[in-house]
């Protein structure tokens, strides 16, 4: 057939975050056989694709689930790290309120210059974790 029909195609898409998200959609869809363009709604969640009439749906969802995997593992993996580094964090936090506790505590009997080194290195951590500086945390955790 010289000029096949077209077909319009609204498929729901669900885990977009962003407009990454939304162009790696785009760009999946797109590389379907006979799809000729795809619109993102980020908003609505959608993706209007103009395809041949004998264009695949199937197919079209498929590169959709390959397409939510590789931005979900994308997710997965910042995800990941943003625990570790809240746990980082909520660990030294943890080792500051100690230590406060600990010289409160006992720092009468340490010899001052002792002291003086220990409440300089746990300020120094208490200044790291407010400015989440994940190198001196790291240090002095």
């Amino acid at each position: 057939m010289l000029f096949e029909k077209k077909k319009t195609v609204t498929l729901t898409v669900g885990g977009m975050m962003c407009q990454h998200c939304a162009g790696r959609v785009k760009e999946a869809l797109e590389k379907v056989a006979g799809v000729k363009s795809a619109e993102i709604d980020l908003d609505a969640g959608t993706a209007t694709v103009v395809c041949k009439e004998s264009a695949d749906e199937a197919a079209m969802r498929a590169a959709l689930a390959e397409a939510a995997l590789s931005v979900n593992g994308l997710l997965l993996a910042a995800d990941k790290a943003a625990k570790e580094q809240a746990d980082k964090i909520n660990s030294a936090d943890a080792l500051t309120f100690q230590t406060d506790r600990n010289l409160k505590d006992y720092g009468d009997k340490l010899p001052a210059d002792k002291k003086e080194a220990i409440e300089k290195a746990n300020n120094a951590l208490k200044e790291a974790i407010k400015s989440k500086n994940m190198a001196d945390i790291e240090k002095y955790n």
